[in-house]
Order: structure tokens, then C-alpha cells, then sequence
């Protein structure tokens, strides 16, 4: 069972209002796994999956892991407000 936990090492740009995380933590059953937001995003460009992600990947079919590719890939137009 795949459970989101929570983003950690989160940073404020005070400047800017902007709010970015470093890490996500989650949980895959009860072993706790850390995954850079670096991984995450080599994963979305290129399809290659680190160690972290290789064990949170393990818990989801080919297509599922394609899925969550092609949705990380997609641009979102946010604002303040939508936040």
C-alpha cells in the first residue's frame, strides 16, 4: 500500500512568495522512502527511475507508472489565489 506522506525540506523565497520542496516523503506499506524532487523530475523527462522511485514504482502496473509520467509532464498555470 502506497501512502503519501508528507514534503519535507520545504524553502521560502520570501522575495518571490514561492514555496519549493526539496524532498517528498512517502510511505510504501511501513518503510518510509525520501525522494528527491531532482529524481522526479529526471523521472518526468527521461523515464529513468532512481533507487526511491524504483521501490514507490514497484506498487503500480507498467501503465500506471506511464500515466503518472505523462501527468508530471504537464504544465499547470497557477496563481496566488488558486493556492
Amino acid at each position: 500500500m502506497l501512502t503519501l506522506g508528507l514534503v519535507s525540506g520545504v524553502g521560502l523565497v520570501l522575495g518571490e512568495g514561492a514555496i519549493a520542496a526539496e524532498r517528498v516523503t512517502t510511505f510504501v506499506d511501513a518503510v518510509e522512502v525520501s525522494i528527491p524532487v531532482e529524481d522526479i523530475e529526471t523521472f518526468a523527462r527521461e523515464g529513468t527511475l532512481s533507487e526511491p522511485l524504483t521501490l514507490v514504482a514497484s506498487q503500480f502496473d507498467d501503465q500506471q507508472i506511464q500515466l503518472l509520467r505523462q501527468v508530471l509532464r504537464q504544465r499547470v498555470n497557477l496563481n496566488s489565489q488558486t493556492l
